[in-house]
């Protein structure tokens, strides 16, 4: 089953030349690798609300009910990543199908 998911978050710590990211236990969010998260856009007039959708094949994921999700800041010419200051994972529940918004 496929699930499409959309990503949308309020983020003003952003600075020149840096993105907003999600990774997380799937293999769509890069399976917690920062360098294969997917990236979140924004632009002048939607800033600071940055945001992406993405396709998520339930049946390729660790745990076929729920994916485990960060978001993450990094910088297009340093290999720093800023992982979000959130106690535990953010999950999403894959068992609802058809479309979510996150």
């Amino acid at each position: 089953m496929t699930i499409a998911i959309k990503f949308r978050v309020y983020c003003t710590q952003t600075k020149y030349g840096e993105t907003v990211k999600v990774t997380g236990s799937g293999p769509e969010l890069g399976n917690w690798d920062p360098a294969n998260a997917l990236s979140l856009y924004t632009n002048e007039d939607e800033f600071p609300i940055w945001r992406a959708g993405i396709f998520i094949d339930r049946e390729r994921q660790p745990d076929l009910n729920n994916m485990d999700y960060k978001y993450i800041i990094s910088h297009k010419d340093k290999e720093d990543t800023y992982w979000e200051n959130f106690s535990g994972n953010r999950s999403i529940s894959l068992n609802s199908g058809g479309e979510l918004m996150i």
